[in-house]
């Protein structure tokens, strides 16, 4: 922007450059916006799979281990008989 601003000042550019720049300045900084605006989003559902496969992962553990506490239960009853 600057140096369109400086490109007119100095005759060298007419003054619909400045507006575009602008225009183009504008755009850009709407589009970041929205950008950061997204990104927050995506973070966000991320984090929320991330704790869904954190619970899973407990919640398969948690079975494994029920699993082979009454495998060993039955292992110890079929020896006793």
């Amino acid at each position: 922007m600057q140096l369109t601003e400086n490109r007119f000042e100095g005759g060298a550019s007419p003054i619909s450059d400045v507006a575009q720049a602008q225009t183009q300045l504008d755009t850009a900084t709407a589009q970041e916006t929205d950008i950061d605006v997204e990104r927050t989003q995506y973070e966000h559902a991320i984090a929320g799979y991330d704790a869904a496969v954190a619970s899973y992962r407990q919640t398969m553990d948690a079975s494994v281990l029920l699993i082979k506490a009454l495998g060993a239960a039955g292992t110890s009853r079929t020896c006793r008989a």
